[in-house]
């Protein structure tokens, strides 16, 4: 796995990113916790990953919000963010479908 690694605050998962993805490009993957250590980097299916490039992955404190960059469809510059929100809590969190960040 390549780098931006981001743990999240109860240190049951970690989210790195990774220029082997599916399509070539940079993906997110997630690493979960259990009682024998780390699990296998296991890669995001969509709606989180797609065929462009998504990186840079944040959680927020409570585990419920996964930020990332992607340059898919990006409306503006590329690497527009992107947030994904998580109602459940589960070893792996079932991220919904992403939405762009309004930043301007």
């Amino acid at each position: 796995m390549a780098g931006d690694p981001v743990i999240s605050a109860d240190e049951r998962f970690m989210i790195v990113d990774d220029d082997q993805g599916q399509h070539g490009n940079s993906d997110l993957f997630v690493i979960c916790r259990t009682r024998d250590g780390w699990t296998s980097p296991s890669r995001f299916a969509e709606p989180v990953n797609s065929k462009f490039n998504e990186g840079d992955p944040w959680v927020s404190a409570d585990g419920h919000w996964l930020y990332f960059y992607s340059d898919r469809n990006a409306p503006a510059a590329d690497r527009a963010p992107r947030v994904s929100h998580a109602v459940d809590r589960s070893a792996q969190p079932p991220w919904h479908p992403s939405d762009w960040l309004d930043v301007r």
